[in-house]
């Protein structure tokens, strides 16, 4: 028996180095991919900076822009490496995967999402700037606005 396990072993590992040097092509086509994928985010990013401040947009909208932009190139880059891998896994069948992976993530999520999306919609109707003091009707605390780097949405003002 301990005959036959070494020459399994062995062949078994000699069809899997076979293996991976078939694939290097494909691997290296991926790499190839997810380069232009960081070059595409990176283009993407400043075209949305540079118009963002032509057109006045405040810095923090422009941050939520740019990192849902790059969010989405990503995730399309990841999906044709994925396809040029592993030509088995269609765009259509890894979007179904993630389709069922975000029913999951979106119940587990719901109030951070919700969240998020207010924050958004705060941003796009642009109620405050920085420096402006905010007073909630069920204390009598009142806040500044900071800029949207630090954690929280105001720091407690002197009475």
């Amino acid at each position: 028996m301990e005959d036959e396990i070494i020459p399994t072993l062995t062949e078994q590992m000699q069809s899997y180095w076979e293996a991976l040097i078939r694939a290097l092509p494909s691997i290296g086509a991926a790499l190839l991919v997810l380069l232009l994928t960081w070059g595409a985010v990176a283009l993407g990013r400043m075209i949305i900076y540079r118009a963002g401040k032509r057109a006045r947009v405040r810095r923090s909208l422009l941050d939520v822009l740019t990192m849902l932009f790059s969010v989405a190139i990503w995730l399309a880059g990841v999906l044709v490496a994925l396809t040029v891998v592993f030509p088995t896994i269609t765009p259509a069948k890894a979007l179904t995967t993630l389709g069922l992976g975000s029913i999951a993530i979106g119940f587990a999520f719901k109030d951070t999402f919700e969240n998020f999306l207010a924050g958004i919609l705060i941003l796009l109707r642009e109620p405050f700037t920085l420096g402006d003091h905010i007073a909630c009707e069920a204390s009598r605390d009142r806040s500044r606005i900071l800029p949207s780097a630090t954690r929280g949405c105001g720091r407690p003002m002197d009475n």
